[in-house]
């Protein structure tokens, strides 16, 4: 998926993240499996040493600081009745599978509370975005790499702060506030083109395997395969032609052979983190309402043993016209579930 130009945590349109997911039923309740795992029971606990924590269990109003209403998506997901629960993201790894995050950010208070895998190995593909060629070697330690147009990438550390940016009086918190991070750079640099070779093996193996590894409960995905251009371009236009799962067949086709081998390792690694037990966590795409998601995003129905442990996620936004009796719909940008719809969901994604 094409990442979005985003700053550090700025009310602009952003990635979807997963651990703002809900089902949005027409009644206030807990959140979805995914974002209950990711929370996991805890007492309440503040990280700043002049914050003290406001919010009291039983009392999902009392959770309503400052940082809670800066971000429209606690909201919409009821995560404070989460946090009235105890729930709070303690004891949970989430793994955060994007460019590097930025442990030093202030958002993330705390010892330990991101830690940066160390990867290495040997590049599988020459991308014509960035200077690397198959057969280079390659490390990653954190240090924010350099993505399209020659900047450094923080969307790792975007997407960071909105699942676990830490609660401790300051401008916002993330969802599981509680929860430890663990990043692994995949050196993408963007755009996602369609090419099945363009995710490289070597880089993304080398991630999936660290953190598997890791002990992550979660890993979180905001990268792709991408689509065809023209289809991309009628993402919006209903008359035009769209992206359907005959189209993500024949991604998986070119997928199918090449899985177990090194230029394979971005898809093997996918399958053996959901075999692993991992809720293993996919963006729908960038490609406009009437596309459906590559072959990527919908792995696991491609690979049925995988859908316990996979979620879809398509974006909604506040919609104060819309027709719902919550008013949310699919953001302009989103892909919908489409194909996946059995193993999707949706979730803040706009301006969060």
């Amino acid at each position: 998926m094409n990442k979005q130009n985003t700053g550090l945590f700025k009310n602009t349109p952003s990635e979807i993240n997963l651990f703002k997911t809900n089902l949005f039923k027409t009644k206030p309740c807990a959140l979805c499996y995914a974002v209950a795992c990711c929370l996991a029971a805890g007492s309440v606990g503040a990280y700043a040493e002049n914050y003290i924590e406001t919010g009291k269990l039983g009392n999902p109003a009392s959770w309503h600081s400052g940082e809670f209403l800066a971000e429209w998506g606690l909201g919409a997901i009821h995560a404070d009745e989460a946090y009235a629960k105890g729930y709070t993201g303690k004891g949970i790894k989430l793994g955060i599978f994007d460019q590097a995050v930025y442990a030093k950010h202030p958002e993330f208070m705390g010892k330990d509370k991101v830690i940066n895998l160390y990867t290495f190995g040997i590049r599988e593909y020459t991308d014509p975005y960035i200077a690397v060629k198959k057969g280079d070697p390659f490390s990653y330690d954190g240090t924010p790499s350099q993505q399209l147009g020659g900047k450094l990438g923080n969307h790792g550390t975007h997407v960071a702060g909105i699942a676990a940016g830490s609660r401790d009086g300051g401008k916002m918190h993330g969802v599981a506030y509680n929860a430890q991070i663990i990043s692994a750079e995949n050196g993408d640099p963007g755009p996602e083109d369609g090419i099945i070779l363009g995710n490289d093996g070597g880089v993304y193996q080398a991630g999936w395997d660290a953190l598997i590894a890791s002990g992550a409960r979660i890993i979180n995905n905001s990268w792709g395969i991408g689509i065809d251009k023209k289809l991309e371009d009628a993402g919006k236009d209903p008359k035009g032609s769209h992206f359907h799962l005959e189209h993500a067949q024949k991604q998986f086709d070119q997928i199918k052979p090449i899985l177990g081998t090194k230029p394979g390792g971005a898809y093997q690694g996918s399958i053996d983190a959901g075999r692993s037990g991992i809720v293993t966590i996919f963006a729908a795409g960038n490609s406009g309402n009437y596309n459906e998601p590559d072959a990527i995003a919908g792995l696991a129905w491609f690979v049925p043993d995988i859908a316990p442990n996979w979620l879809t996620v398509a974006s909604v936004q506040k919609d104060a016209n819309s027709s719902n009796k919550i008013p949310y719909s699919i953001s302009v940008f989103s892909s919908r579930c489409g194909y996946t719809a059995s193993l999707c969901v949706s979730a803040p994604g706009s301006y969060i």
